[in-house]
């Protein structure tokens, strides 16, 4: 049985006292709201993780960074998207340096 007061509350009922479900627009609207900061900070703490095990400071790759944006004209989607962006090219700057530096018959660009 399904009983609804309104926008915000509503209950639904089963013949089982377990399955007594307490539904809240409210509640819900917090809860996502809740989540989506611990992603942003999930998503922050693994790129401060991350960038740590690169070869160079972050500014360093920021710098090279925002000049790679402007050249090619690409904007990110989000923050988040932002973040992982600039994560990826400190990464495959990283590789290019570290290949090139080998003794190889070619280079990365």
């Amino acid at each position: 049985m399904f009983v609804d007061f309104g926008h915000r509350w509503s209950f639904e009922f089963s013949s089982s006292p377990k399955n007594f479900i307490f539904k809240s627009n409210f509640l819900l609207l917090k809860l996502n709201l809740i989540r989506m900061y611990f992603q942003k900070v999930a998503a922050a703490l693994t790129f401060l993780a991350l960038a740590s095990a690169n070869l160079h400071d972050r500014a360093y790759y920021e710098e090279r960074f925002f000049e790679w944006l402007q050249d090619h004209k690409v904007l990110a989607q989000s923050g988040l998207h932002f973040v992982k962006m600039l994560q990826n090219f400190a990464n495959n700057h990283d590789l290019i340096e570290t290949h090139n530096s080998g003794n190889h018959s070619y280079t990365l660009g």
